[in-house]
């Protein structure tokens, strides 16, 4: 009896170490990874943009440039009234008031913000290529019009290298100032 015991010890302890090792690589892709954040209530006309944390960051910028959202990019060029502007500009018009306005005017909007303080020069380029088709545009004026490359968009618009940048993934880490990242 005692033998066998002795000959379970690394057997036993090996299974430990692996059942550990899996619980943390788990941990850490739920937690710094896609999975961490919650993706209810996303539809076919809608997507995860942004996700706080370490490993994932921003999507919308690509999204739109390198043609991985057809649908929302159809929406956006066939969309009656564009709204244009940042993350703020997103999220103050993400409304259940919004969408009974422009339902009941039977018109169709898109809201076409962007995170990292996103400015008209990525915009322009967008817009050059979706060719959208809205009567109205809204303009979140702010520092919309700034002629400055934000990080985001030059990286998205001009590096012809890897697309992960450490520098733009530091600029969603919330404990870096924001002019790092402007």
């Amino acid at each position: 009896m005692r033998y066998m015991l002795s000959r379970a010890r690394p057997i036993v302890y090996i299974l430990i170490i692996s059942c550990v090792s899996i619980a943390a690589v788990l941990y850490k892709f739920r937690t710094d990874n896609i999975f961490a954040c919650q993706a209810s209530g996303y539809t076919a006309d809608r997507y995860l943009s942004y996700c706080d944390v370490k490993n994932y960051g921003d999507y919308e910028h690509g999204a739109f440039w390198f043609d991985l959202e057809p649908a929302a990019q159809t929406s956006a060029a066939n969309a009656d009234a564009l709204f244009l502007g940042d993350s703020r500009t997103q999220f103050a018009f993400s409304t259940a008031a919004t969408e009974r306005w422009f339902s009941s005017e039977l018109a169709k909007y898109y809201l076409l913000g962007f995170i990292a303080s996103e400015n008209s020069v990525f915009a322009r380029a967008l817009l050059h290529k979706l060719k959208p088709r809205a009567r109205v545009y809204v303009v979140a004026i702010g520092d919309f019009f700034e002629p400055t490359e934000r990080v985001v968009a030059k990286t998205v618009l001009h590096d012809k290298g890897p697309r992960i940048d450490t520098k733009v993934s530091a600029c969603y880490n919330s404990s870096i100032k924001r002019s790092v990242c402007e």
